[in-house]
């Protein structure tokens, strides 16, 4: 067995020490202004313990989160739980930070709208944001039902408000009927007007209109329609994520639209837009690139207290047919100032390398925490890996690690491994797309492996119309980094 082992190390060695050697000389080498990757500081075998909630005791459809997920001003963290199913709307709770315990402020949100599945298709998600201002939560609700009954009979997504003082909601309504808002939505809290990217989900409207910009006034509930991104024929041409700054001006990129970055200004109703703006992606420095130029855009961002914005711009994609995955797209933070000039690139600063990177990411304190496959980064063999063997590599094995780096002005510190996640139970996460932090803990919201007997998912089968018990459920979890160090 020694020997086995052995054997399979020296035989890793020689790939990754090959695969570097090929990276490199194809990539040439390092721009002088280009600094190494720092390494990870990583103990092996340690362990983050979370403290788990199941949530599929509330409703077993829940099967997954994606954005979604807000430490408010009262101290207390607010997600969503939401559902493929097509008999079942998403949930929204709270996790209150006095009692430590759960609460359920609604199991269903398409019954909080007026809507009654399974006669209409369900409000099934939460995938926005969701946003903070005057004392409200901001978020939208999303399609979760993705077969063509539920694209074609979907009513539309709907802008929704929760006061916390009160606890009480406010139904904004149908941005546009039968399109979806996926999934971007940003506050301007000084003339309280909301952003919203709204998709086309019927064919015919995907070939003959396109995404949207809206503007909400939050005051009366009046809407205007800033007109189309880019018109007719984009699939899935979607927003995950906008910043508005000092000036109530609102920024975006969109997924298919090239590196392009966009502007509403505060005080106009139209859309302007820098072509090849962002940054050119790039993996680690011991890793060739896949380039997806029409994806770059921004899947994580945060806006900070100087009204400048981190964002990230990694993807992670998954292959239906081939039951493959894999992380793709840029492995570094950037920052991201409108008062600087765009053409020439002083707007955009990289801040350092990350790794792997998706939604898993959350701004605490001066600290951005990272989900990633609890595969080895920085200095360690994996990242040498050419890309297709690093995604089967995360497939096979799904476990998942907490990372972060410390914000340190224009630069960010060496990433810090908190180790491989595991609740009170032993149960390891197998997704997690929903986190969210503050100085003290990291929540998050994903798919956990669930053992012998207990509840799990009970996951709508789109082609059978049926339901199937998978071997994961959906839990909510927190890491107090207090206790086990940042």
């Amino acid at each position: 067995m020694k020997t086995v082992r052995c054997t399979c190390l020296a035989i890793l060695t020689v790939i990754s020490f090959w695969a570097a050697v090929s990276a490199h000389a194809e990539n040439g080498a390092l721009p002088p202004d280009k600094k190494p990757v720092t390494a990870v500081t990583e103990t092996p075998a340690r362990q983050l313990i979370v403290r788990t909630f199941p949530l599929n005791t509330y409703a077993r459809e829940y099967d997954g989160q994606w954005q979604g997920i807000a430490v408010a001003s009262d101290g207390n963290c607010y997600f969503g739980a939401s559902s493929h199913s097509d008999r079942q709307g998403g949930g929204f709770f709270r996790y209150d930070l006095r009692t430590k315990e759960l609460v359920m402020i609604a199991k269903d949100l398409s019954r909080l709208c007026g809507e009654d599945p399974p006669a209409t298709v369900p409000q099934g998600k939460i995938h926005s944001p969701i946003v903070e201002a005057n004392g409200w939560l901001y978020f939208a609700t999303h399609l979760g039902m993705y077969n063509d009954d539920g694209k074609s009979q979907f009513t539309g997504s709907r802008v929704l408000a929760y006061e916390l003082a009160t606890g009480k909601f406010r139904d904004y309504g149908v941005l546009r009927p039968g399109y979806s808002i996926y999934s971007a939505i940003a506050v301007d809290a000084g003339r309280q007007l909301l952003y919203a990217v709204v998709m086309p989900l019927k064919r015919e409207d995907v070939m003959k209109d396109g995404t949207h910009i809206y503007r909400l006034d939050l005051r009366n509930g009046s809407k205007r329609d800033l007109g189309v991104v880019r018109p007719s024929g984009t699939e899935s041409n979607f927003c995950l994520w906008m910043f508005v700054d000092a000036a109530g001006d609102c920024w975006f990129t969109m997924k298919n639209e090239n590196g392009s970055l966009f502007r509403v200004r505060a005080e106009a109703d139209r859309i302007e837009r820098w072509g090849e703006a962002l940054p050119k992606g790039q993996f680690g420095l011991n890793r060739k690139w896949v380039p997806w130029p029409d994806e770059r855009n921004w899947t994580w961002a945060q806006a900070l207290p100087d009204h400048r914005c981190l964002f990230a711009m990694g993807a992670y994609h998954y292959n239906r047919e081939t039951a493959t995955n894999g992380f793709h797209g840029d492995e570094y933070l950037w920052r991201f100032d409108p008062t600087q000039n765009i053409e020439s690139g002083a707007a955009m600063k990289e801040l350092g390398y990350i790794g792997p990177n998706f939604l898993g990411l959350a701004l605490g304190g001066d600290r951005v925490y990272v989900i990633q496959p609890a595969l080895g980064l920085g200095a360690n063999p994996d990242l040498t890996m050419p890309p297709a063997t690093y995604s089967r590599l995360i497939g096979a094995v799904p476990k998942y690690s907490l990372r972060s780096v410390q914000l340190q002005g224009d630069r960010i510190s060496a990433i810090v491994d908190h180790g491989q996640i595991v609740d009170q139970d032993g149960r390891v996460p197998i997704k997690v797309e929903a986190i969210a932090a503050d100085d003290e803990r990291v929540y998050m919201v994903g798919q956990f492996n669930v053992r012998p007997g207990e509840i799990g998912c009970g996951r709508y089968m789109e082609g059978s119309k049926s339901y199937q018990d998978a071997s994961y459920g959906l839990f909510f979890a927190v890491a107090d980094m207090t206790v086990q160090g940042k």
